[in-house]
């Protein structure tokens, strides 16, 4: 509940200043701290409040960090379809802005939701040109993350020695 306080404060001083992209940035972190709590109602609210901030500015850096999230969210309401096309779209916004690191943690994010949502084989896709990208470009923990959603994926396959070689 302090946290809610303290972004609940931040996004005053914001609105206060007319500063609508760290506006939307604040509700995007009081929403992600709302989920965490449970309150998921009133984070959907934020992140929806967030992308209607963002309407009358040039921000997609931080629009893609909301969908990225808000993405994150409608999967634990079982929203799929809302989901894959936040997911993707993030996943473009990262793509547009050359954005390595953001493109592998959202492809490898969207391959995750793909795993869990019966998709696996499109979750390989998705994971396998994340870890491409993480590899290429020296992200050595998203690397690890993304070897590691790919064992789980082909775990889901029941193709359970690719997995553990993946795992291992």
């Amino acid at each position: 509940r302090e946290a809610i306080d303290a972004w609940t404060e931040a996004l005053t001083l914001f609105e206060d200043e007319n500063q609508t992209n760290q506006v939307a940035r604040v509700l995007c972190d009081l929403a992600n701290t709302r989920r965490q709590l449970g309150l998921t109602k009133r984070a959907m609210t934020d992140y929806e409040n967030a992308l209607v901030a963002l309407n009358n500015v040039d921000d997609i850096a931080t629009r893609g960090l909301i969908l990225a999230n808000a993405a994150n969210a409608y999967t634990d309401q079982g929203d799929t379809e809302s989901s894959a096309a936040f997911f993707r779209e993030s996943i473009e916004i990262a793509q547009k802005l050359d954005d390595h690191k953001s493109e592998s943690t959202r492809r490898g994010n969207y391959g995750w939701f793909l795993t869990v949502t019966g998709q696996p084989r499109k979750a390989i896709e998705q994971i396998t040109h994340a870890l491409e990208i993480s590899t290429e470009h020296d992200l050595t923990l998203l690397s690890a993350i993304q070897t590691d959603n790919l064992g789980l994926a082909y775990d889901a396959l029941s193709q359970y020695k690719t997995a553990l070689n993946f795992l291992e």
